[in-house]
């Protein structure tokens, strides 16, 4: 369901939540440059951890779900394909009706409020804090340092030095904090396997990061589209 609220987000501006402050690249790339002149010649690794849903895990206070309420025109007969053979046909295909108004109501945060961003923000900040309040155990082998990450809404990105056991410390750190801060099932486990495996290059919100290079580019899919959309904007502009 794709909820317009528009009109709604006009009465309610983003800067009567908490602020998204999110982080930015030069950070993250300080980072990797601290790691490099801190441990000369150990590979520096990126990875990524994304939570499974975000906005979707924070519930909506009961007084405020009317808010998030739409109507879907629907007709009952359409749906008579999903019923399964043989089984009890639901009341509401039982209708005259030629329309019903379907009402959906949101309890949790949906992507299309401008509050969102903001009201999640807290639950990102929680989620780094409790990694970063964590050092290795044993700093002879994964270094003293304390593990840091950063966060752009549910987008996580850590850098760590190929120390021991360290990356794969913070990792579980990080999914641990996850856990503990939205539930059992806030990691999402397919980006994991897909961008969770630490390596020295990682695309980094949108940007192509190499630690053993020390380069950040974007990536050339990125650079095709935006090429692509110019030449088409100038070809509307020349016909116009």
């Amino acid at each position: 369901v794709v909820h317009d609220q528009q009109e709604f987000n006009e009465s309610c501006p983003k800067e009567t939540h908490p602020p998204a402050v999110q982080p930015y690249h030069r950070q993250v790339a300080r980072q990797i440059l601290w790691w490099t002149q801190r441990y000369p010649g150990i590979p520096i690794y990126i990875a990524k951890r994304d939570v499974n849903g975000a906005f979707r895990l924070l519930w909506l206070a009961p007084q405020d779900t009317e808010l998030f309420t739409t109507t879907l025109p629907w007709r009952p007969e359409e749906m008579e394909a999903e019923v399964k053979e043989g089984g009890p046909v639901p009341r509401v295909l039982r209708t005259a009706a030629s329309y019903v108004n379907m009402l959906v109501i949101y309890l949790v945060l949906s992507f299309g409020w401008s509050g969102s961003p903001g009201e999640w923000t807290p639950w990102a900040v929680a989620i780094i804090q409790y990694i970063q309040s964590f050092r290795p155990r044993r700093p002879e082998r994964d270094g003293p340092e304390r593990f840091r990450a950063w966060a752009l809404v549910d987008d996580g990105v850590m850098v760590e030095p190929c120390l021991g056991h360290r990356p794969w410390l913070a990792g579980n750190l990080y999914e641990a904090g996850a856990r503990r801060m939205l539930g059992p099932d806030a990691v999402n486990e397919d980006k994991i396997r897909l961008e969770g495996r630490w390596r020295e290059c990682g695309t980094v919100w949108g940007v192509d990061m190499d630690t053993q290079g020390s380069t950040a580019s974007l990536p050339e899919n990125r650079i095709l589209k935006g090429a692509v959309s110019y030449t088409h904007l100038r070809a509307h502009e020349t016909v116009l």
